[in-house]
């Protein structure tokens, strides 16, 4: 018994090792425009923009307008993004061109970014912001970013 107990702490130390020698998770990538994009803590926001259609009659529907345009703005942001993510030799966008299951989980994935605030300026423009989790992205593309 005296001499397996070396060997048993051997073996807890080398599997403790092989934790610091696992492959690095890949971490998230900047987005190409990153004043419209903040990854903080466990969110990712995006930030849409838009300008309502000048034709309409009334102040609230052109501020309705802007907002939902905003919003549209942003989710398509994130979709880009998202398309963008590197999966092995490939992208989730390329991915989910052969794969119907997986371009209906990113479309699902992306109008469940919720909104969180949106401003408007003088001119009618409207900064529309939405939220999402990372971990929900991680989850639904089966990505492990960090």
């Amino acid at each position: 018994m005296v001499k397996t107990a070396p060997l048993a702490v051997g073996l807890l130390l080398l599997l403790g090792c092989a934790q610091a020698f696992a492959p690095a998770r890949l971490r998230w990538p900047k987005p190409s425009e990153e004043a419209r994009f903040l990854l903080s803590g466990d969110m990712l926001q995006i930030t849409g923009v838009a300008r309502a259609d000048l034709e309409l009659k009334t102040e609230t529907q052109r501020r309705s307008d802007a907002r939902d345009r905003a919003l549209i703005d942003a989710w398509s942001r994130l979709r880009a993004y998202v398309e963008a993510l590197p999966v092995g030799d490939s992208t989730v966008g390329e991915l989910s061109e052969k794969d119907p299951a997986l371009k209906d989980r990113l479309e699902r994935l992306v109008y469940s970014a919720r909104p969180v605030h949106t401003r408007f300026d003088e001119g009618g423009l409207a900064a529309a912001s939405v939220e999402l989790e990372r971990a929900a992205i991680n989850k639904a593309l089966g990505t492990d970013f960090r």
